[in-house]
């Protein structure tokens, strides 16, 4: 693991990397790289297809990495692939909004928000 970051990073220049998850995951993981919150890293394990012990070995290694490089130079995690498991879509949004109000450019959000309020009155028919 260590070679990764001494040696291949460093000679590519290395700025993004890319994942075969969806833009949300790639935010979860980027959060918890500047934060280095072990809490979102164990909902990351949980919520996403990123869910081995070699995936968190990697994420934690990659941000201690990290911390030791400037703003600009620091990598950045990029999703390459479309929204599978929507768990990852909604633990995004939990942290995005942690209780507050929804701006009304955001109005389309709403919707799905009392969706999700409302998923107990809400009869499904096949």
């Amino acid at each position: 693991m260590s070679h990764l970051y001494q040696y291949i990073l460093p000679l590519f220049c290395v700025l993004l990397l890319k994942i075969e998850a969806g833009a949300s995951t790639a935010w979860l993981i980027n959060r918890f790289l500047n934060s280095q919150d072990t809490l979102l890293l164990r909902d990351i394990a949980r919520h996403t297809f990123y869910w081995g012990v070699e995936h968190s070995e990697l994420w934690r290694e990659l941000a201690k990495w990290n911390e030791q490089l400037s703003e600009d130079e620091r990598v950045k995690v990029v999703g390459a692939d479309i929204e599978i498991k929507q768990e990852s879509v909604v633990l995004a949004l939990n942290i995005l909004m942690q209780q507050k109000a929804i701006a009304e450019s955001m109005s389309g959000l709403k919707t799905f928000v009392m969706f999700l309020r409302n998923v107990r009155r809400i009869a499904f028919v096949p």
